[in-house]
């Protein structure tokens, strides 16, 4: 990949990043950037696909827009500006994870089945993540309605990021084709990814994982299909679990589809990047001295 055309900026190759510091607390958070460069390098060209695609910058610019215009609609074009460009600024250190979620990744070998679906696991989370950061800056205090809401992901009281998550849940079902979940053995393992899309549950399939070439994904004819996710243990975080008490958090495996804690953020501070961007571009005629449309 040519790094001259990347927007975000990577560790070179010869640079030793620290070891990833491993944690027994529920509520540890680790940059990105903790990782070796190489995963760092993998997880950034992966999200940089993702964010690049035109169905996720019009999601983050409905999210722009708020509750005074319809998702159903199209997004206005000053929050399609804002949206492209807070995607040209933004850089994968900006963000953080359940350190356990990172140290799976870490620890997962290139080319196997445990690999993919860490990342996968990860750019869910980003997803999910930049859309509650989005809302929260720029909507504070207010509560989505539930045109931003996963009529299945409501419970608001137990994420971690209360209100916001119900639009990163949102925006997963937008990006992905519904909210990415992870099954789990008994001792902890994890063993595939599914969707779950409000009206059913259906398992991706390793090449899709793997892949991620077409977003948001489509159900497979022959895909393992659920009617929801109760009775199993299809889930990501502790708290979307079925039933689960928020005191029973400590008492699961480890596994890349797992979360102990609290999901990471982006340095808020990007939006007012991003503002200042779309600024820039409009005054810029205007120095020229060419007549703005």
């Amino acid at each position: 990949m040519d790094n001259a055309h990347y927007p975000f900026n990577l560790f070179p190759a010869d640079v030793i990043l620290p070891a990833l510091t491993l944690s027994t607390t529920m509520q540890s958070i680790t940059p990105i950037t903790q990782l070796p460069s190489d995963k760092v390098a993998a997880f950034s060209e992966a999200l940089y696909n993702v964010l690049q695609r035109t169905h996720t910058q019009e999601t983050l610019a409905h999210i722009i827009d708020g509750p005074s215009r319809s998702p159903d609609t199209s997004p206005t074009a000053d929050s399609l500006s804002l949206s492209a460009a807070f995607v040209a600024a933004f850089q994968p250190s900006s963000l953080s994870f359940d350190t356990i979620v990172l140290q799976d990744f870490a620890a997962a070998a290139a080319n196997t089945a445990d690999y993919d679906l860490c990342l996968l696991n990860l750019l869910a989370q980003a997803i999910h993540n930049l859309a509650a950061t989005l809302w929260r800056e720029f909507h504070p205090d207010v509560t989505p309605p539930q045109e931003f809401t996963n009529e299945v992901y409501t419970a608001w009281e137990r994420y971690p990021a209360g209100h916001a998550a119900l639009v990163g849940y949102w925006a997963e079902t937008r990006v992905f084709g519904g909210v990415v979940a992870f099954d789990h053995t008994p001792d902890g393992g994890v063993t595939a990814a599914w969707l779950d899309t409000g009206s059913e549950v259906w398992q991706l399939s390793a090449v899709q994982v793997r892949e991620r070439g077409r977003m948001p994904f489509e159900k497979r004819a022959w895909a393992e299909v659920r009617k929801d996710r109760r009775g199993t243990e299809i889930w990501r975080g502790w708290w979307e679990r079925e039933g689960r008490d928020e005191d029973e958090e400590g008492d699961e495996g480890e596994g890349c589809g797992h979360s102990h804690g609290e999901e990471g953020g982006v340095h808020a501070g990007l939006v007012e990047v991003a503002r200042r961007m779309v600024e820039k571009e409009r005054e810029e005629p205007k120095q020229n001295g060419d007549v703005p449309k």
